[in-house]
């Protein structure tokens, strides 16, 4: 097997029902940097939510229906476990616009290494679900989401405008 020195995993982690096996095989073909691009759950600990994807839709699960959604602790952990370090990156965007998931915190980027040094992103590091300062209108946010997932993305990407404008409002 080659050996890579940049990996990336986005949109990925999600649709397998075999995370820890996709890690380990990352993790073998990887000498340092990581980048982990995933939608998360909002559990504060370390878990991974259970849930089927048809196997119908060619963007959904790659091999079986049940698929695990991690929490970001889970992923930190995950990755952790085959020798990385972890930083789940700041969300620093002027604009969201077509990344509402990124915007109401179901969706987040980490950036991992064997070797490289993170320490730096470290200190610039912010909780990136705080992108609120207002933790009612995140809150609120995040609840609407998950009332019209099955509205589809035009309604989350109406959210995502509204919360948009009212992160203005508050600074």
């Amino acid at each position: 097997m080659a050996d890579f020195d940049v990996v990336l995993c986005l949109g990925l982690l999600y649709h397998v029902c075999k995370p820890v096996e996709l890690m380990e095989r990352i993790a073998a073909a990887n000498t340092d940097l990581l980048v982990i691009d995933t939608q998360i759950n909002h559990a504060a600990g370390s878990y991974w939510l259970a849930h089927r994807e048809s196997l119908d839709e060619e963007r959904n699960s790659v091999d079986f229906e049940l698929v695990f959604l991690p929490s970001r602790k889970a992923v930190c952990d995950l990755a952790e476990q085959f020798g990385y370090s972890v930083v789940p990156l700041a969300i620093n965007m002027t604009s969201f616009r077509g990344l509402p998931e990124y915007l109401i915190g179901e969706r987040l980027a980490f950036m991992c290494a064997k070797k490289t040094d993170l320490s730096h992103l470290k200190s610039a590091h912010r909780d990136p679900v705080l992108a609120y300062p207002d933790l009612a209108i995140r809150a609120s946010l995040r609840t609407m989401s998950v009332a019209v997932t099955s509205l589809g993305l035009s309604a989350r990407r109406e959210i995502a405008r509204l919360g948009q404008r009212r992160r203005h409002a508050v600074r």
